[in-house]
């Protein structure tokens, strides 16, 4: 089972790490809406931040991008035990694999979305209305789970036919999903932790809504996605590489 514990402490302690951080938390920073301010009085500084961010959806765009990089080099680095878990600071290595891990992988991820869309439209015709909801939740969680698995075996040598082999997807559904999940569980409550601890410290200094507030929590953002990419990768090792390569003689 994938372990959070060494997801997070590599993450944190990979050379410059705090440093990417920083840097990948500046677009992610500015996509933010000054809708977290709530009815709080801004300062004139404030009020120049959330008229600059206030939904430019050029700012989170550019954020979907780089944490997808992110995601997709870290876990490559894992899958693969490169000596650096997170991407480099080669800023045109990191565009060239960013750019065509979208390519390769976007029209995987649609095919992956309208096929469950088809399915559940016509199952409805079908199946009985009290059903109808956990049959329509049965068939989006499998899809999404593929997709997951295509992530991962794509990674892995960024290979947009490594991707395509169904026949390990779907023998590996059942692992690949459970391990997912209690990915997502354990970084969950780790969160629970942490961001409850800075929202309690920023609640008694009254400094919640500030751009410090914000910058941090988009810090934190950067952070999980990449300890989430690390897990992503564990689960791949553990379930997908380990089954197919079973049958090979070493």
């Amino acid at each position: 089972m994938a372990s959070i514990k060494d997801a997070i402490e590599e993450c944190i302690t990979d050379p410059n790490s705090a440093f990417k951080f920083l840097v990948l938390a500046i677009p992610l920073f500015m996509a933010y809406s000054p809708v977290i301010s709530g009815a709080k009085e801004l300062s004139e500084v404030q009020e120049n931040i959330s008229n600059f961010t206030a939904y430019d959806p050029w700012w989170g765009l550019g954020s979907i991008i780089l944490m997808f990089g992110l995601s997709l080099i870290t876990t490559h680095n894992v899958i693969n035990s490169n000596n650096m878990v997170l991407p480099t600071c080669n800023i045109f290595s990191f565009i060239f694999q960013t750019l065509k891990g979208i390519f390769c992988l976007a029209p995987i991820f649609v095919v992956y979305s309208i096929i469950p869309a088809i399915l559940i439209t016509n199952a409805g015709k079908f199946i009985p209305e009290d059903f109808a909801n956990l049959i329509n939740f049965i068939i989006t969680a499998i899809f999404q789970i593929c997709m997951f698995s295509s992530y991962i075996l794509y990674s892995r040598n960024y290979s947009m036919k490594d991707s395509f082999n169904l026949k390990l997807i779907f023998e590996t559904i059942v692992e690949t999903g459970i391990g997912v999940i209690f990915c997502g569980i354990m970084l969950g409550l780790a969160n629970l932790i942490i961001t409850g601890f800075i929202v309690y410290v920023f609640s008694v200094f009254k400094l919640i809504g500030t751009p410090l507030f914000i910058y941090i929590f988009s810090f934190i953002t950067v952070m999980n996605v990449a300890i989430f990419a690390h897990c992503l990768a564990q689960v791949g090792y553990e379930k997908l590489i380990k089954e197919e390569n079973k049958d090979k003689i070493i």
